[in-house]
This record gives structure tokens, C-alpha cells and sequence, in this order.
């Protein structure tokens, strides 16, 4: 019975496989047709085509040659394949792409890959049902410049002596970012020219008088550089053009300027809650609380606002809390409809300024709160919303008394409470326990004005 049922499971193994192979993009597929340039791939069903994966990347070397590979795993009826660079038709540049055709794949050459390959190669196989796409990412690293340079007489450059023909430029544009008197280096980098090329630079499409701008100048085999400090009026385009019998390149940097003197706008926080729910920085559970951000800038318009608690960023999304702004934009509320005891803890807001251009500076301030059932000197009543205070000549010194009688008689010691409350950092409870032990006040100052500065 054993070996029956052995050779049934053996059975629907094989039966399933072939099943299996073709929807999972195996490497057992063989049942491919190609014909007018279009793919079949053996299915029981007619549906889009599929692809053996839909992203990867490839890293390779400059002037490598590299096969770009679009498997077709399921296709029926048959499938039509087009190229896509960086989303847009790819164009065949001569010689150094061809595409080879087999009955279950593509393969696109690259024979000789160039800085300008770099990108996003998608195959998209399509018929009637659908399409299926596939994408390669392909990076490529070396500069494919020449370090055999020589600087000739009359400052031309020569790099390189393979072939003659017009200079070419390590970067064709740059960007880099000045403040306010930092030292500026712009560098004129040439990865081949034969024979050699002249240097010229401009300014914002003007030739650059280099004496005039104050600016120095270091000349090598390779390589030209500008250095100057940077000012206001000096931040543009900075254009170096290599230029020989044959042609010209140019390498263009733009320098992006910025006051680097700045002033971060000044933040405070307050915390803001019907008087029965607050008290300093303890808020009565339940309670509804605002935190109000006011940045004292003249110009908040550009502002760039955020809240954190405990560090964490607090997002759009949670529902806990409410964003709000204000008819003014100095002015930004984090609302908590309803305190609970995990809304404890520090909150930060921030406030990011905007400079003249693109640089930012950012102030920020923070304020703790807790969440406490009641106040010391008073009593909250179940299912009523505020808090009461206790009658005149009582005090409580919990913080979850329910009812009246909770309020004990004012302590006959009252050096220790003061003690305690002081300790405690708790001023305006201390203030309650001066107004409903009146007996004790003079006492009581003077331990606040003894104690105070000790505590």
C-alpha cells in the first residue's frame, strides 16, 4: 500500500511541475516560440504576459560590455517587446547597442557602455491581455580620463595621446553651495585632448577678467582651478571652456550663495487648558489641551513648522492629536482632544527659517507636561470634567482625591507640607495650601523664602 501511494505522489509531481515552472519563471521553461519578432511562452491560459523579474541592477566599469537580459515566462498569446530608457524609447546610438532575439528572451548589448548609459533600461512586453515590464538600473563607475597630462607653453593642456580630436570634460555641471566669505574652489577637469587646449572661463555667459574679480588661478596638466572668497555678488554660473583644432567642451558650476549670518527664529511654548484642568505643567486626565508654538519673527510666511514627543516625530496621521495653524503664521497648535496618562512627556516644536536663497536655520523649544487624576488642594469629582478646590481650611496632598471629604484638615506641622510641596517644584499648589491654612501663611512665607532657593 506504502509503494502505491509513493508512486501516486511521484505522479502529481511531474503532472504539477511543468505548471509550476511556467507561472514561477523557472529555468525549466522550454516551451518558447519566436516568430515575427514575437514571443509565445507555453501556457494552459490566455493571459498577460510575465516577466522572470521586474527590477534589478547592474554595476559595471566605464567602456565595459554588458548584456541586458527581458525573460519572458509566460506569454499567450504572443508578446511584441519594446526598450525604454529612463521611460522614453530607447534610441539606438550606432554600433555600440544591438538586440538579440531568442524564443524566450531578449537580450539588449551594450558593447561599449559610456557615462550616458547610466540609467534605467525597461523592457515591456505586451499583447492583447496586458503587459509585463522589466527594469535594470545601470551604474557605472571610472571616469575614463586619461592621467598622462602635460601642461604645454602658452598654459594649453594635453591629456591623453591615443587619438586626436576635440577636448573632453570630466563633469559637463556642478553645483556647489558658498556662504557668506567661505573659500570657493571651482575645478576645469579634462579627460582627453589632443592636441592640446586652451582655457577659457565665464561668468554667467561673460568672459571672467580674472585680475579684475580678484580671483587666483592654479594651472595643471589636467586640471584648472578658480579659488576666490565667496560674496553676494559673485554666486552664478562658472563656465570653463576647453577649446582645440578639433572642438571645444565646456564644464559648467554654479555657485549657490547664501547669508550664512542668519537668525534662527526665537520660539516659546505654552501650554493652554480650561483653569479647572491645568495646573502648571499637570493636566487633569481627560481634559482637552492646547500647545501653542509662537515664533517671535516679524516673517513667518516661509516657515516650516513640526512636533515631536519624547523625540518622536508627531505626523498628520495620528489621531490622538490635531495640527493646527492660525491667521498668524508665527502661530502653530498641537491640540490633544482628550489627555490620557500616555500623553506624558516632552514636547519640542520647531520652527525652520528660510535665508535669501536655500540655506535654513532651525530653533526649536520644548515643554514637559504630566497627566494626574487631580490637583494637590483639590478634589475632582467622578464624571465631572474640572477640578474643585478644597474648602477653606482643608488641604489634600494627593493627587486622586474624588470627594470633599477627601480634603483633610490643614496638617498642625506645616513646615513639613511646605516641605513637600516645595520639593515637589510645585509653587501654585504650596499658593493653595497658603490660602486654605491661613493660620500657617506666615509661616509658610517664610519657609518659601528660606527654602526656595535651596529647592
Amino acid at each position: 500500500m506504502f509503494r502505491f501511494y509513493l508512486v501516486i505522489f511521484i505522479l502529481v509531481l511531474f503532472y504539477i511541475a511543468p505548471t509550476y515552472s511556467i507561472d514561477e519563471c523557472s529555468a525549466r521553461i522550454i516551451n518558447c516560440t519566436l516568430k515575427d519578432g514575437k514571443h509565445t511562452v507555453a501556457s494552459t491560459n490566455t493571459d498577460p504576459p510575465r516577466m522572470e523579474f521586474k527590477t534589478t541592477s547592474l554595476i559595471v566599469t566605464f567602456k565595459a560590455t554588458i548584456g541586458l537580459h527581458c525573460r519572458l515566462c509566460q506569454s499567450n498569446p504572443a508578446s511584441t517587446v519594446e526598450w525604454l530608457f529612463n521611460g522614453k524609447p530607447l534610441i539606438f546610438k550606432g554600433e555600440r547597442m544591438h538586440i538579440t532575439l531568442t524564443p524566450c528572451q531578449e537580450t539588449l548589448f551594450l558593447l561599449t557602455t559610456l557615462h550616458e548609459d547610466e540609467g534605467n533600461f525597461t523592457c515591456v512586453a505586451r499583447n492583447k491581455f496586458g503587459e509585463a515590464n522589466s527594469t535594470t538600473e545601470v551604474k557605472i563607475f571610472g571616469t575614463g580620463c586619461s592621467n598622462e597630462c602635460v601642461l604645454t607653453g602658452g598654459g594649453r593642456h594635453q591629456v591623453g595621446s591615443k587619438r586626436l580630436g576635440p577636448p573632453k570634460m570630466k563633469f559637463k555641471q556642478y553645483h556647489q553651495n558658498a556662504g557668506t566669505n567661505d573659500m570657493v574652489k571651482i575645478s576645469c577637469t579634462l579627460c582627453e585632448s589632443n592636441p592640446p587646449s586652451t582655457l577659457t572661463w565665464f561668468f554667467n555667459g561673460i568672459q571672467l577678467d580674472l585680475n579684475k574679480n580678484k580671483i587666483s588661478v592654479i594651472s595643471g596638466g589636467c586640471e584648472e582651478s578658480l579659488h576666490f572668497r565667496a560674496l553676494k555678488n559673485n554666486a552664478g554660473n562658472y563656465t570653463c571652456m576647453a577649446k582645440n583644432h578639433f572642438g571645444e567642451a565646456y564644464s559648467t558650476t554654479k555657485i549657490n550663495f547664501y547669508d550664512n549670518s542668519i537668525i534662527p527664529p526665537m520660539i516659546t511654548v505654552k501650554l493652554e487648558a480650561q483653569t479647572d484642568t491645568i495646573r502648571g505643567n499637570a493636566v487633569k486626565l481627560g481634559a482637552r489641551l492646547n500647545i501653542t508654538c509662537t515664533a517671535l519673527n516679524t516673517n513667518c510666511a516661509e516657515f516650516i513648522w513640526s512636533w515631536k514627543r519624547n523625540d518622536y516625530l508627531i505626523t498628520q496621521n495620528e489621531t490622538q492629536y490635531r495640527q493646527e495653524s492660525s491667521t498668524n503664521p508665527c502661530i502653530r497648535k498641537l491640540m490633544i482632544e482628550k489627555v490620557i496618562a500616555a500623553s506624558t512627556g516632552i514636547y519640542q516644536c520647531s520652527a525652520m527659517g528660510w535665508s535669501k536663497i536655500f540655506a535654513t536655520a532651525t530653533s526649536k523649544n520644548e515643554i514637559s507636561i504630566s497627566t494626574v487624576p487631580c490637583f494637590k488642594g483639590f478634589y475632582c469629582p467622578l464624571k465631572v470634567h474640572g477640578a474643585k478646590r478644597c474648602p477653606s481650611g482643608t488641604f489634600s496632598m494627593q493627587q486622586d482625591a474624588t470627594n470633599v471629604n477627601q480634603c483633610e484638615p490643614c496638617p498642625t506641622n506645616a513646615r513639613n507640607e511646605t516641605l513637600m510641596l516645595l520639593d515637589d517644584k510645585n509653587p501654585e499648589a504650596a499658593n493653595i495650601f497658603k490660602i486654605n491654612c491661613p493660620y500657617y501663611a506666615g509661616m509658610m512665607l517664610v519657609y518659601r523664602m528660606v527654602l526656595m532657593p535651596v529647592f
